[in-house]
């Protein structure tokens, strides 16, 4: 009887040791992906500064049509920020400061 009661305490144990390395490699996993989203955001908003034209904003619409965004007010308002470099710049036409702000707006972002 006590052999059966270890045999279970072993694997129980060993599921228990299982459950808590997947939790840990999933944690380390969102880590580095939030991380990356973060630096990619901040090289799109790096090369909008650098290229305020109708190129460089319907490049940075296209990358937040298709980026990773996650819930983080840091993250909003990074690009809270890059939609203010659009909507005051001289160079940018109209069209392609609609075309950022509705991109934003379908992303969740609040301008």
């Amino acid at each position: 009887m006590r052999e059966l009661i270890f045999r279970n305490f072993d694997s129980i144990f060993s599921v228990f040791v299982c459950l808590w390395v997947l939790g840990v490699a999933y944690t380390i996993f969102r880590l580095i992906r939030k991380f990356y989203s973060r630096m990619t955001i901040e090289s799109a908003l790096s090369t909008l500064g650098s290229n305020l034209t109708n190129e460089g904003a319907e490049e940075f619409s296209r990358f937040v049509e298709g980026a990773t965004i996650y819930n983080h007010p840091e993250i909003y308002h990074k690009l809270r920020a890059g939609w203010g470099m659009v909507r005051g710049s001289r160079n940018i036409s109209r069209r392609a400061k609609d075309d950022v702000k509705n991109a934003l707006l379908r992303r969740g972002v609040n301008i």
